[in-house]
């Protein structure tokens, strides 16, 4: 393609480790009458990378622990004279969980198992918004794997699906519309805004790109799908941290290592021989356009250092190939009875009094504007044309052309060939006929397709190391070229 768009940055976060990305729970421990329970050990680790964070409850039976990396989370909770209480937890990037843990007095031992986790009404943040995790980005299907497809079935968001044909380059064109994108972002409006106000952070680094002038989701950037973590979608009262735009504020956070090596391998494909043809393309005998999306990724990640120091890395290519993209669909009139390879100056002069004659015969203007059109050339050649082209002018009476009115010229470029066939193809019986009109005789209609390319490389890379369970730094490289 001839647009290329390469970006890359590095991440730095020191101290209070990923600030924008970071969740928070809340606990609130209480016996069985509902009576708060000061003092009460309580203790949340990570499943994911063993991190723990340790303390008591306050005088009125809370314990908060905020700047926690999104992840699951195990919670256990004592206090002498009670049964331990544990549960699993689920932090979310930019919210607060609240969980109540009930302490029963005894000593029995209880197994507790969550098999399922539902979303809770926060009542903590009126921020108006949606959480996309990995769940959703990697088994609702898209069109084209990018996650702008799922934001749109959000209330308050408005943006046209895109044709999972990629007409146009598969590209919404209102609102938002785009450059040529082959990863087809889309630019939606969120509650009436332009979506030039949309803005875009990643790991908590603003990327809005700004020189689109059509949105900021699109032409940006590219994080290869199976390196995204989560993506949260604020769409109206957003949160002091993250509130840019008026119209979505988009967040995402990216994967990173845990105690597990871990990684995976696709390959996502779409081609047309999976589709049905046309109607329009059928009528005229063309055969269905080159539809081709190749797109395979790689993961991998794991410890460094057990509990302390991670890794992460992804890779993605993106290989599209479609004729249905802007202008790839070229339609052009041929003179009916242009059938044959070998054009000479006879049978070219034939079809031409065919064309003349048909016009004349289905359209009564076709010979005045014929007329028209000859005397916008020099004065001093208008009699010559009109001799050549008309036997009686004042009756607009057409003359038979012979072979010696076909200028040489003509005749060669009518028989330039490339890669082996004629740059003007030949009609056939099968294409379908257009009757003359006040501009042109019958023709055959000839839809030719030249599929647009477009290929794309996206990587991701993370090194995270935590120094306590509060401080820690984490390398982040994002690469993106198409």
């Amino acid at each position: 393609m001839p647009f290329t768009l390469r970006l890359a940055f590095l991440i730095f976060t020191a101290l209070q480790l990923f600030a924008q990305g970071a969740g928070s729970v809340e606990v609130t421990v209480i016996d069985q009458s509902g009576a708060l329970i000061p003092g009460a050990a309580v203790s949340l680790s990570s499943v994911d990378n063993g991190l723990t964070r340790k303390g008591s409850t306050t005088q009125d039976g809370i314990f908060v622990a905020t700047e926690l990396q999104a992840g699951r989370y195990k919670l256990n909770v004592s206090f002498a004279g009670f049964e331990p209480g544990a549960e699993s937890v689920e932090v979310a990037a930019g919210t607060q969980t609240r969980i109540t843990e009930k302490l029963l007095t005894g000593k029995s031992a209880t197994s507790v198992q969550v098999v399922e986790s539902s979303t809770e009404l926060q009542i903590s943040q009126q921020t108006v918004g949606a959480r996309l995790t990995t769940k959703e980005l990697t088994s609702i299907p898209t069109s084209s794997r990018n996650f702008t497809h799922l934001i749109v079935a959000e209330p308050g968001v408005s943006a046209p699906l895109p044709d999972r044909t990629g007409k146009g380059m598969n590209l919404a064109t209102s609102p938002g519309g785009q450059g040529d994108d082959g990863s087809q972002s889309l630019n939606p409006s969120v509650n009436g805004a332009r979506p030039t106000n949309n803005s875009l952070m990643i790991n908590g680094v603003d990327t809005t790109n700004m020189m689109n002038g059509s949105g900021s989701l699109g032409n940006n950037i590219n994080v290869p799908l199976d390196a995204i973590e989560v993506v949260d979608v604020q769409t109206a009262l957003y949160s002091a941290k993250s509130g840019r735009n008026g119209g979505a504020n988009l967040q995402i956070g990216t994967r990173m290592g845990n105690n597990s090596f871990h990684g995976s391998i696709s390959h996502f494909l779409q081609n047309e021989k999976f589709n049905a043809n046309e109607f329009f393309l059928n009528r005229a005998g063309t055969k269905r356009p080159q539809f081709r999306r190749n797109e395979t990724g790689v993961t991998f990640g794991g410890p460094i250092r057990k509990n302390q120091t991670f890794f992460f890395a992804s890779v993605q290519r993106t290989d599209f190939m479609s004729g249905y993209a802007t202008k790839a669909i070229a339609r052009t009139g041929v003179p009916d009875g242009m059938s044959f390879e070998n054009r000479t100056a006879s049978n070219i002069a034939d079809v031409a009094n065919r064309w003349l004659q048909s016009g004349a015969r289905d359209n009564p203007r076709f010979a005045a504007n014929f007329l028209t059109a000859l005397r916008a050339f020099p004065p001093d050649q208008i009699p010559g044309l009109e001799r050549q082209f008309f036997s009686d002018v004042t009756a607009l009476r057409f003359r038979t052309l012979t072979p010696s009115d076909i200028h040489p010229v003509a005749l060669n470029m009518l028989n330039v060939k490339r890669n082996g066939s004629l740059l003007l193809p030949s009609v056939n019986d099968t294409m379908q006929l257009l009757p003359g009109t006040a501009s042109y005789g019958a023709e055959r209609a000839l839809v030719q397709v030249f599929p647009t390319f477009f290929r794309g490389w996206s990587g991701n890379g993370t090194i995270e190391h935590n120094f306590t369970p509060t401080h820690g730094l984490r390398l982040n490289y994002i690469n993106s070229s198409q």
